[in-house]
């Protein structure tokens, strides 16, 4: 399931990154789950 997630949120970011519109909004609460996934992964293993 983590797993899942990690790749879909890669997918949204590379796809954000090609148009090159400068979403900082949406890139900050990506960054903001980025993390939360990262501290879920560390708090499972």
């Amino acid at each position: 399931m983590v797993n899942l997630g990690f790749k879909n949120m890669m997918k949204m970011k590379n796809t954000k990154m090609k148009k090159g519109n400068p979403m900082n909004g949406m890139m900050n609460d990506m960054e903001k789950g980025v993390k939360k996934l990262v501290n879920n992964i560390k708090k499972v293993f």
